[in-house]
Protein backbone atom coordinates (compact mmCIF):
# COMPACT_ATOMS: atom_id res chain seq x y z
CA UNK A 1 0.00 0.00 0.00
CA UNK A 2 1.10 3.33 -0.57
CA UNK A 3 0.44 6.80 0.97
CA UNK A 4 0.80 9.94 -0.91
CA UNK A 5 -0.47 13.38 0.80
CA UNK A 6 0.07 16.60 -0.09
CA UNK A 7 -0.35 19.71 2.54
CA UNK A 8 -1.79 22.89 1.06
CA UNK A 9 -1.94 26.17 2.61
CA UNK A 10 -5.50 27.32 3.10
CA UNK A 11 -5.50 30.85 1.31
CA UNK A 12 -3.90 28.25 -1.67
CA UNK A 13 -7.99 26.91 -1.52
CA UNK A 14 -10.85 28.51 -2.89
CA UNK A 15 -13.15 29.60 -0.50
CA UNK A 16 -16.44 29.25 -2.49
CA UNK A 17 -18.45 26.09 -3.77
CA UNK A 18 -17.77 25.83 -7.28
CA UNK A 19 -13.80 26.67 -6.88
CA UNK A 20 -13.42 23.93 -4.14
CA UNK A 21 -15.25 21.63 -6.10
CA UNK A 22 -13.02 22.55 -9.18
CA UNK A 23 -10.24 22.45 -7.00
CA UNK A 24 -10.78 19.03 -5.79
CA UNK A 25 -11.35 17.68 -9.56
CA UNK A 26 -8.10 19.06 -10.27
CA UNK A 27 -6.53 16.86 -7.34
CA UNK A 28 -8.41 14.18 -8.70
CA UNK A 29 -6.89 14.02 -11.97
CA UNK A 30 -3.68 14.85 -10.80
CA UNK A 31 -4.37 11.11 -8.68
CA UNK A 32 -5.41 9.64 -12.10
CA UNK A 33 -1.97 10.42 -13.55
CA UNK A 34 -0.33 9.09 -10.85
CA UNK A 35 -2.16 5.70 -10.88
CA UNK A 36 -2.09 5.69 -14.96
CA UNK A 37 1.60 6.29 -14.29
CA UNK A 38 1.85 3.03 -11.93
CA UNK A 39 -0.34 1.29 -13.93
CA UNK A 40 2.12 1.44 -16.82
CA UNK A 41 5.41 1.10 -15.35
CA UNK A 42 4.45 -0.13 -12.41
CA UNK A 43 6.19 2.41 -10.21
CA UNK A 44 5.46 5.37 -9.26
CA UNK A 45 6.53 8.65 -10.60
CA UNK A 46 9.78 10.22 -9.35
CA UNK A 47 9.83 11.32 -5.93
CA UNK A 48 11.78 14.50 -6.53
CA UNK A 49 10.44 17.45 -5.15
CA UNK A 50 9.57 20.35 -8.19
CA UNK A 51 7.42 22.84 -5.78
CA UNK A 52 8.17 24.22 -2.09
CA UNK A 53 7.04 21.40 0.24
CA UNK A 54 5.28 22.74 3.76
CA UNK A 55 5.61 19.25 5.46
CA UNK A 56 8.83 17.07 4.93
CA UNK A 57 8.66 14.07 3.14
CA UNK A 58 8.87 10.89 4.95
CA UNK A 59 11.28 8.36 3.58
CA UNK A 60 9.84 5.08 2.22
CA UNK A 61 9.80 2.36 4.56
CA UNK A 62 7.82 -1.27 3.92
CA UNK A 63 5.16 -2.52 7.13
CA UNK A 64 5.84 -5.46 7.95
CA UNK A 65 2.52 -7.93 7.55
CA UNK A 66 2.88 -10.74 10.47
CA UNK A 67 0.60 -13.51 9.44
CA UNK A 68 0.60 -15.00 13.05
CA UNK A 69 -0.59 -12.20 14.88
CA UNK A 70 -3.14 -11.67 11.96
CA UNK A 71 -4.54 -15.07 12.74
CA UNK A 72 -4.34 -14.83 16.34
CA UNK A 73 -6.84 -11.81 15.99
CA UNK A 74 -9.31 -12.92 13.34
CA UNK A 75 -9.33 -16.50 15.73
CA UNK A 76 -9.62 -13.99 18.65
CA UNK A 77 -12.63 -12.42 16.17
CA UNK A 78 -14.28 -15.67 14.72
CA UNK A 79 -14.60 -17.05 18.74
CA UNK A 80 -15.40 -13.86 20.43
CA UNK A 81 -18.22 -13.44 17.83
CA UNK A 82 -19.49 -17.34 18.24
CA UNK A 83 -19.59 -17.15 22.35
CA UNK A 84 -21.27 -13.68 21.36
CA UNK A 85 -24.44 -15.95 19.44
CA UNK A 86 -24.48 -18.44 22.05
CA UNK A 87 -24.67 -16.67 25.24
CA UNK A 88 -26.46 -13.18 23.78
CA UNK A 89 -27.95 -13.74 20.59
CA UNK A 90 -29.65 -17.11 20.68
CA UNK A 91 -31.35 -16.90 23.79
CA UNK A 92 -32.65 -13.40 22.98
CA UNK A 93 -34.23 -14.97 19.70
CA UNK A 94 -35.57 -17.26 21.62
CA UNK A 95 -37.29 -15.84 23.86
CA UNK A 96 -38.42 -13.19 20.99
CA UNK A 97 -39.93 -16.43 18.75
CA UNK A 98 -41.76 -17.40 22.24
CA UNK A 99 -43.84 -14.24 23.10
CA UNK A 100 -44.12 -14.41 19.22
CA UNK A 101 -45.76 -17.51 19.22
CA UNK A 102 -47.27 -16.97 22.13
CA UNK A 103 -48.97 -13.78 20.39
CA UNK A 104 -49.96 -15.43 16.97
Amino acid sequence: MHVHYRAYPISDIPSDSDGQLSWLYDRYEEKEKLLEQYYLTNKFPDTEDTQKRLLPRMPQKIVPFDKVAFLIAYAFYAVSAYIFWLYVYSPVWSLFSLALSLII
